[in-house]
């Protein structure tokens, strides 16, 4: 091994002791859950995201025979009254508000089209919009966790008859959120594995940061003195 990567060496290894204890969010998962629909008529349910006993979302379904079916959502108050309500992230198509459809990689964050009003996530009437009808896709969500807001959140979902009780539900297969305020959050169906940070005690990492910057130093000592002599 050359002078110059063991140098290389050296460097990644401070830098990696440097970084040791810095604070960061982590992205958190989003349970599944299933929200049925009444056979027939209206159903509305409340939606707590992240289980902390909070409701965030208004989730409404409505089955009919007669063909005016649709699943919607709403956001509700947050639990400070001068913050934006929870919303969702949303397009207009020209006459109502609809769900905006996100895949697997896409980032949710505050440049997206947010609102907690009225918001289609499946209508069999006018507008047709059937992006979630029997298959998987991705919605983007802000919401607030009280002390910090907002917070990001991508949750997969699909509508189908899920309980077999021929209705709509809205069927949520999971999700993550960033449990830090105001940071954005990839949609994927489950947070990345967490790898514990090796925990150093102060001095230990003193001690270790002196010995591979002092040992840097002398392999570049060494290096040059050798070109000098030759």
């Amino acid at each position: 091994m050359s002078s110059k990567q063991r140098l290389i060496r050296y460097s990644t290894a401070v830098g990696s002791l440097a970084v040791v204890g810095t604070a960061a969010g982590a992205v958190q998962d989003i349970p599944e859950q299933i929200i049925e629909g009444e056979p027939e008529g209206l159903a509305s349910e409340q939606l707590d995201l992240n289980g902390d006993g909070i409701d965030n979302f208004t989730v409404h379904i409505s089955n009919s025979s007669a063909g005016y079916s649709y699943l919607a959502i709403t956001g509700n108050p947050t639990s400070d009254p001068y913050l934006p309500d929870n919303a969702i992230a949303r397009f207009y198509d020209g006459s109502s508000f609809l769900a905006e459809q996100f895949d697997e990689g896409d980032l949710i964050d505050g440049s997206l089209d947010f609102s907690s009003g009225f918001t289609f996530i499946w209508n069999e009437f006018f507008p047709v919009y059937e992006e979630f009808f029997e298959q998987r896709g991705y919605i983007g969500l802000r919401f607030d966790i009280p002390g910090e807001s907002p917070h990001y959140a991508c949750v997969e979902i699909t509508v189908d008859d899920v309980t077999g009780n021929d209705a709509r539900d809205l069927h949520i297969l999971g999700g993550v959120f960033e449990d830090e305020s105001e940071v954005p959050v990839e949609c994927r169906g489950e947070a990345p594995p967490t790898v514990e940070p090796l925990a150093v005690p102060v001095n230990g990492l003193v001690f270790w940061l002196t010995a591979l910057l002092a040992g840097g130093v002398m392999l570049y000592t060494g290096r040059r003195r050798r070109k000098q002599e030759s």
